[in-house]
Order: structure tokens, then C-alpha cells, then sequence
């Protein structure tokens, strides 16, 4: 999914002494956000209203790298007073953290939030597993409080047709994982997308998308035709192990008469 951010993450970790928390207000100037911050969009409107009439109630938590400044918790509090024109933050600042751990806190943090959307949880966990921080899923599951299942299906959510990937990131809809899970086990490209939009218009539900893999399953294979050397005679290959015998007699049936019409 791009260019892996996470390739010299070792090279990141700063070499700084643990030291105990320490309140500071900083400029709002000497602050960067966290690079490995997966969501999309914040939304400060009410945290705005409510920093503007109560003050900053919270100090935000940032860490040192190479004497630069880093969010590790507090982002929307950061957008607010950016957003309201303030100079100086509240913040606490740590400076035995590091960049791998700012990476993992990153995604905890935004996990447990309930505005985050599967897909940017996805591809949090994408680059998670590509910064090599972690030697397999089951350890970067336990990292995360989460099951390895969890995290597979969270992966599976990345194997979505490209136009579905588009969508759900200029959109950000709240289709659940489940539903994102069922669309991903459609094979077709053209019907997973088809079956993408039916469910976001209301047109279909969960149940629905189950129903339809569920049709494929147990399709019944198109009879091949299949000619002899001589081209006089045809051979026919049919799948009807769950076909009634009435269908069975019904088919016969209507081959032979379709046969004996070509040949007359």
C-alpha cells in the first residue's frame, strides 16, 4: 500500500535517557504530529466549543526525537487549540519513548476509539506488520489486545477491489468488518463492487451478500458439449448431483429434442 514508512524504524529510536513526565506549555509551532497516526479525518468541532469555554482541561502527551517534538496522545486536543488560534499547548512530555513505541501506542489508541473505520484500522495494521516490529500476527494480535483472527480479517479488508479501497477512504461509510469480511469473499471483481453499492445504498443487507456466495457454491455447472473424431456423435459432461430426478427426466428430455432438431 505505498511506500513502507516503517523500513528504518530501528534508526528512530532515541537514545535518551528515561525521564519522568514533565508539564510544559510549548508552541504549538514546535509540534508534529505522529507519523504513524492512521486516521483519515478528526472531527473538533464540540472539543473546540468545549476547549473555548473551559480551557484545555487535559495535557496532551509528547515525546523527543532528534529535538523535535511528537504527539503521541492528544490529537484532536492538538487540532482544537490549532484550530482556535492558541500559541502555546499544555503537554506532558516523555522522553523515554520512542518512535516504535509511539507507533504501537498509536494504534492502540485509535482502535479503542469507535470513530475509527475498519479499513483505516486495516492499514494501520499493514504497516504495523511491514515495520517487522513484530515476528508474526499472533504477536502483534496479543500487542493489541485483539485474536489472530481479528487481524486476518482486518488484512482480508486490503484485498477489496481497488474501487471499493477508493470509496470506503473519500467516504468514509460505517460498514462494519463483517460486512467488509463477506464482500471480500466474493471471487468476481465486477460483482463484489456491484454487491459494495448495493449495500451502501439500503438496498440489501449482511444476510443478503451470505445468500448470494452461498448461490455460487451450489450453481449448477453449465453442461460442455464435447464432439468425437468423426464429428457424427457428441458426448455430454453434466453436474446434477443436486438435481431432483424429475429435473433430471425433464432435461433429458429437452436435450434430446434440441439434438434431434439439429440433426434433421
Amino acid at each position: 500500500m505505498g511506500k513502507n514508512r516503517f523500513a528504518n524504524i530501528g534508526a528512530l529510536e532515541t537514545n535518551l535517557k528515561p525521564a519522568p513526565k514533565v508539564s510544559n506549555e510549548i508552541k504549538l509551532s514546535l509540534i508534529k504530529p505522529n507519523p504513524f497516526q492512521p486516521r483519515f479525518d478528526e472531527e473538533v468541532s464540540e472539543l473546540k466549543e468545549s476547549i473555548r469555554k473551559d480551557g484545555q482541561l487535559q495535557a496532551i502527551l509528547l515525546m523527543v526525537h532528534e529535538a523535535q517534538y511528537y504527539i503521541v496522545g492528544g490529537h484532536r486536543r492538538f487540532k482544537a487549540c490549532f484550530e482556535l488560534g492558541f500559541e502555546v499547548i499544555r503537554a506532558d512530555v516523555n522522553k523515554s519513548i520512542t518512535m516504535a513505541d509511539m507507533q504501537r501506542l498509536a494504534l492502540i489508541e485509535n482502535i479503542q476509539r469507535e470513530q475509527l473505520q475498519p479499513l483505516e484500522i486495516a492499514l494501520a495494521i499493514e504497516e504495523l506488520i511491514n515495520s517487522d516490529a513484530y515476528e508474526s500476527k499472533g504477536a502483534l494480535a496479543k500487542a493489541l489486545g485483539k485474536t489472530q483472527t481479528y487481524v486476518s480479517k482486518m488484512l482480508n479488508i486490503l484485498t477489496l477491489e481497488k474501487e471499493i479501497i477508493a470509496h470506503l477512504k473519500a467516504n468514509r461509510f460505517s460498514i462494519g468488518l463483517e460486512v467488509l469480511n463477506e464482500l471480500q469473499g466474493i471471487a468476481n471483481p465486477i460483482a463484489q463492487v456491484e454487491w459494495f453499492y448495493k449495500y451502501i445504498n439500503d438496498s440489501i443487507a449482511v444476510t443478503d451478500i451470505r445468500a448470494f456466495k452461498k448461490s455460487l457454491q451450489t450453481a449448477v455447472v453449465v453442461p460442455t458439449f464435447k464432439s468425437t473424431q468423426n464429428d457424427k456423435k457428441y458426448s455430454v459432461a453434466c453436474n446434477w448431483k443436486d438435481w431432483n430426478p424429475s429435473k433430471k427426466d425433464r432435461f433429458k428430455k429437452e436435450l434430446i429434442e434440441l439434438m434431434q432438431r439439429y440433426e434433421s
